[in-house]
């Protein structure tokens, strides 16, 4: 700044800090807004979400992932049922953990798979409701 000589100049300077005053303080106000705005837990939330479904293989990394827990809880179901030998609950959570590891790694084989499955049944099904061709029978 330049050096105030007299009583008007200060007044000037005066005036012109209290309008850059006015401005930054409007300016930090509408910044604590955004700032609390972002923070709400519901634009929070939202957030995250978005980033989580634009993250590439995300999606499949849950859903294998899921399958993954879902196939090995349901082998551990159906070995042990309701137990209560220690044993078998050991070896039923071995189990599980076995499964889910190996339907996590190889979940593109068991796709591949699946769908080569699915397609065998929809062909045999196919080629049963299919209607034989009408043939000229004599009469």
């Amino acid at each position: 700044m330049n050096k105030i000589n007299s009583a008007v100049e200060l007044k000037a300077a005066i005036n012109m800090l209290e309008t850059r005053q006015l401005h930054e303080e409007r300016l930090f106000k509408e910044e604590v807004k955004a700032t609390i705005e972002q923070l709400k837990p519901m634009n929070l939330i939202r957030k995250q979400i978005n980033e989580f479904i634009n993250i590439p293989n995300a999606n499949t990394d849950v859903l294998t992932t899921a399958v993954g827990l879902g196939a090995g809880y349901l082998s551990k179901k159906l070995t042990t049922g309701n137990t209560h030998n220690p044993v078998k609950k050991l070896l039923g959570v071995l189990l599980q953990v076995g499964v889910t590891s190996l339907v996590s790694k190889n979940s593109v084989a068991i796709n591949v798979a699946a769908g080569l499955i699915g397609r065998m049944i929809t062909r045999k099904k196919n080629r049963a409701t299919q209607t034989p061709d009408l043939v000229d029978l004599p009469k």
